[in-house]
């Protein structure tokens, strides 16, 4: 198998062990309750990245800085699912998934059209992380152009950690469906 490969696997799995540990130093000066959500440990992880990343003094923030970097996107859809699991079975004791309803399938599909606008914007795929952030920061600014309903539902989801993770699992099936297959390919010419 080519090293490459081998080193994006080993950091994805970094990747998912400094979060679940990351998860662990709530309450902190950004989120003051414990158990925090996954989209607030999301939220909270990337706006620290964004910040200080591989010149934090932290090193935990360092090395998911580090392991982010040489990840390839795709990793990100493994990355996050890995972390969704571990994190509901482990963290939140909640290792069984809801069954879809209207509103998951709503926020579904409002994550992925804020890719895919994201996706327009950059000119490249964004990272689900990325569109995490940058929903999460968007629906929690009050000068969003946010309709009623999504206000409610995004507070649906943010308040229910069961919602929150059938939404997730099915938008990371949905994203890796429409770009999966694009982003493995880019993993496979880095790998050559």
């Amino acid at each position: 198998m080519n090293e490459r490969l081998v080193a994006y696997s080993a950091a994805a799995l970094q990747i998912v062990d400094d979060m679940i540990e990351y998860s662990q130093r709530f309450p902190n000066e950004y989120i003051q309750h414990t158990p925090v959500t996954m989209m607030e440990l999301s939220y909270v992880a990337m706006m620290i990245l964004d910040d200080d990343g591989k010149e934090s003094d932290d090193e935990l923030i360092k090395s998911l800085a580090n392991s982010f970097e040489i990840l390839p996107i795709y990793y990100h859809i493994q990355v996050l699912r890995q972390l969704v699991n571990r994190y509901y079975g482990e963290i939140l004791d909640r290792p069984e998934t809801i069954d879809q309803n209207i509103l998951t399938l709503d926020l579904r599909d409002t994550l992925m059209a804020a890719t895919e606008l994201l996706a327009k914007e950059l000119k490249s795929i964004p990272s689900p992380m990325e569109t995490f952030y940058l929903y999460m920061d968007n629906m929690t600014d009050d000068q969003n152009e946010a309709t009623d309903k999504e206000r409610v539902q995004f507070k649906q989801m943010i308040d229910n950690k069961d919602v929150q993770k059938r939404v997730l699992l099915d938008y990371l099936d949905s994203y890796e469906h429409k770009y999966g297959k694009d982003l493995h390919q880019e993993v496979l010419q880095i790998g050559k």
